[in-house]
């Protein structure tokens, strides 16, 4: 019986070892490990194999560990002889193999001084490493490969300077580095149905899959028409591109730091916008004072500038609290504050329509900022119409007839590009291109 550092002990026999995590120098540990060795039948193993005793001696099953396949499984048939052939291993199902393999380097991973890094295996972490580079930098924040394009470069280095130095393969941190590597590379494989479709219909699987998965809850087919009579009529429809915006920040595609790194622009684009609001939204509130010290104004224009100056204040007000609260989160973030947000948008009773309705305040109270004080503005300039002279009734029509030209191209533009970036039936990239032949 050998000891080894860290609470492994190896049981030598003739052909094979046991390997146990628990510290045998406990007398009743080593004496339950003793007790269930002799109960095991291990007579056919042979060199290159090792028992791994999963929970010391009272343990129910065993992981059966072959250093000569790189496989492990827990039944003894990994441990066949005949498994060194290639064409025993082409029997094996495609799935069987993911999970042996998995297997193996997990065990691997957390045994690195059993054996010296295969130099094999670092070859197979490139080429798979190399193969989710490429697919990061193909498929972008649609890729869903294990390690992210960074990651995928950084190891690729280590790898590389691995391989070239063949001293450093019988370092264990050289072999418990490589182990996690492949570990998590056939976890991944498992989970993907790795070689199970062809290319094509991967393809299709994975778009399939990509698909966000979120369980939105719906209010009442009453509460959604009323949302939607508040979207289209005093909120000037500007929620639904903040409905879209949360919808595309909360779309999962299997790699959380995609997530994160979306919830994290979602942020920063909102608290620039929530910035710029601000500003426009003090130079109306200073706009709107400064109409209110003028003495001989019309009631109706007094009443008007007043609203326009609270509706400034609220979006500044709104603005400011919007903005404080997203940019500390987005500074101190985590992937936490990410689903706890989205989690929130998307279980509060009003569901995300609500969520927008109350994101595009800001936006919505500064606008009616500038409607209300227009209305002032018009105001003020027509009340000479009844009691000032022809000259000055012609200069007050010529102001309305400037100021209504100016609104109707002012509409045009934000009705345009407002459908600007909207997908029509039409507007598919092989008819674009058609048309412009």
């Amino acid at each position: 019986m050998h000891i080894h550092s860290g609470g492994w002990v190896y049981f030598r026999h003739d052909k094979f070892k046991v390997v146990v995590d628990e510290d045998i120098r406990h007398n009743d540990v080593l004496h339950s490990v003793a007790q269930h060795c002799a109960q095991m039948e291990l007579s056919s193993l042979s060199e290159g194999i090792e028992v791994h005793i999963i929970g010391s001696g009272g343990a129910a099953f065993e992981l059966v560990v072959n250093h000569n396949v790189c496989m492990a499984d827990y039944n003894y048939d990994v441990a066949s002889e005949n498994l060194k052939d290639a064409g025993s291993l082409n029997e094996v199902s495609v799935q069987t193999l993911l999970r042996r393999r998995r297997l193996y380097w997990n065990f691997v991973s957390q045994h690195a001084t059993h054996i010296a890094c295969p130099r094999s295996a670092i070859i197979e972490g490139i080429d798979s490493l190399r193969s989710y580079y490429w697919d990061s930098q193909n498929r972008g924040s649609y890729s869903t490969t294990p390690f992210s394009r960074a990651e995928c470069e950084e190891l690729l280095k280590l790898l590389g300077e691995l391989k070239e130095d063949a001293k450093e393969d019988n370092m264990p941190s050289t072999t418990a580095l490589v182990a996690w590597i492949l570990r998590e590379i056939y976890s991944f494989r498992k989970g993907d149905v790795y070689g199970k479709f062809t290319y094509a219909q991967m393809d299709r699987y994975r778009r399939s899959i990509a698909q966000p998965s979120y369980i939105e809850l719906e209010p009442a087919s009453f509460v959604s028409t009323v949302l939607d009579m508040i979207i289209i009529g005093p909120f000037f429809g500007i929620p639904k591109t903040y409905l879209s915006q949360i919808q595309g920040a909360s779309e999962f595609r299997g790699r959380l730091s995609n997530l994160h790194a979306k919830w994290r622009s979602y942020s920063q684009q909102l608290t620039t916008e929530y910035s710029d609001f601000i500003l426009v939204s003090t130079v109306m509130l200073s706009a709107t004072v400064g109409f209110l010290s003028v003495g001989d104004i019309l009631q109706i224009a007094r009443v008007f500038s007043t609203i326009a100056a609270f509706t400034s204040l609220g979006s500044m007000i709104a603005g400011v609290f919007f903005m404080w609260r997203h940019q500390r989160h987005t500074q101190l973030s985590s992937t936490h504050d990410a689903f706890a947000y989205i989690h929130n948008a998307r279980s509060n009773i009003l569901g995300l329509r609500g969520h927008a309705i109350l994101l595009s305040l800001p936006a919505v109270l500064l606008v009616w900022s500038i409607v209300t004080f227009s209305v002032a503005i018009m105001a003020f300039a027509l009340q000479t119409v009844t009691g000032g002279s022809q000259y000055d009734s012609a200069s007050t029509w010529t102001i309305v007839g400037v100021f209504t030209l100016i609104a109707a191209c002012v509409l045009v533009g934000v009705y345009v590009f407002s459908k600007m970036w909207t997908r029509r039936a039409d507007s598919s990239l092989t008819n674009i291109l058609k048309r412009l032949r």
